[in-house]
């Protein structure tokens, strides 16, 4: 009957401290996802402050990049400012694609070059070289890229 007794108390107090690391853990945050603590804010604006021009440009170009992709409707303004190697958007078919990081493993090295910041379906198409149109498995691959569509409002 001890015995019982004893293993009873164990086994409720097992439980209890079991539910209190529970509670503890599902307690909610004062801070929503979208907050930071006093401590952090500090932490973020402190960086900011130790930023050059040139990076302090590039975090507002990136922050600015992001609103357009947000958006999911992007104009041709837009991709024409994303130019170049080290930032390559291109259309095809009204959807927009955000090209970069691809462009070291193009297969046809350079060439792709030529559809960044532009519509670049009949490129894509109809390719310069021989006039066929990309395989099967690179249209598959767009959509690992895509970022939205284009505006046709504009």
């Amino acid at each position: 009957m001890l015995k019982k007794i004893l293993f009873s108390f164990l086994l409720l107090s097992f439980v209890f401290i079991l539910s209190a690391c529970v509670k503890k853990a599902e307690a909610p945050s004062e801070l929503n996802n979208n907050q930071l603590s006093p401590e952090k804010l500090d932490d973020v604006n402190n960086q900011r402050a130790s930023l050059t021009p040139e990076e302090e440009k590039a975090l507002e170009e990136e922050a600015d990049k992001q609103e357009v992709i947000d958006n999911k409707w992007i104009s041709s303004n837009e991709v024409a400012k994303h130019n170049n190697k080290s930032d390559c958007w291109l259309i095809i078919n009204d959807r927009v694609y955000d090209m970069t990081k691809y462009i070291a493993y193009h297969p046809g090295g350079p060439a792709i070059l030529a559809g960044c910041g532009k519509d670049a379906t009949e490129i894509f198409f109809s390719r310069p070289n021989d006039g066929t149109a990309h395989s099967e498995k690179a249209q598959g691959m767009l959509d690992q890229y895509y970022i939205g569509d284009r505006n046709m409002k504009e």
